[in-house]
């Protein structure tokens, strides 16, 4: 049924994590998916104005974090239990809704699963603010894993 599956991936928020582990490995045994994990850091040129004295070192520093994120994302991946043939990682540089939208357009995704904060009193009819933009503006169907 799903050939194409993304999941963004909060590496600084374990707990998000875990919940799509089992979401993730029940899928990966129907249909042998490729399963796309994501994880998404902002630019520092999205914080500050962009200055021709310091371009440079901003793209250097970028690059040294997508590689890092890249790293703590496929340790993150490991606790899931996938054929590593049908696992590929991407990290890139956006606001996360763009960037998981993007990239769920670029690489022709079927299902977007992402994992949304716990509900409590206060949050408990609402979504994430990034889950709830992507299950608005997403051209797939969209599982939220609570």
């Amino acid at each position: 049924m799903y050939k194409n599956i993304l999941v963004p991936i909060d590496t600084s928020n374990k707990a998000l994590v875990n919940h799509v582990i089992p979401h993730i490995e029940s899928l990966s045994k129907f249909d042998d998916p490729h399963i796309h994990f994501l994880v998404v850091i902002p630019s520092y040129k999205m914080f500050i104005g962009l200055s021709y004295g310091i371009e440079k070192e901003i793209i250097t520093e970028d690059n040294q974090r997508l590689k890092l994120a890249e790293a703590d994302l496929k340790n993150e991946v490991s606790k899931f239990n996938l054929p590593e043939d049908r696992v590929h990682y991407h990290a890139i540089l956006d606001t996360p809704i763009d960037g998981i939208l993007t990239t769920a357009e670029k690489i022709h995704v079927d299902l977007i699963i992402i994992s949304s904060r716990s509900p409590n009193i206060s949050t408990k009819y609402l979504l994430g603010s990034t889950a709830s933009a992507v299950v608005r503006y997403a051209e797939t169907s969209v599982l939220v894993v609570r």
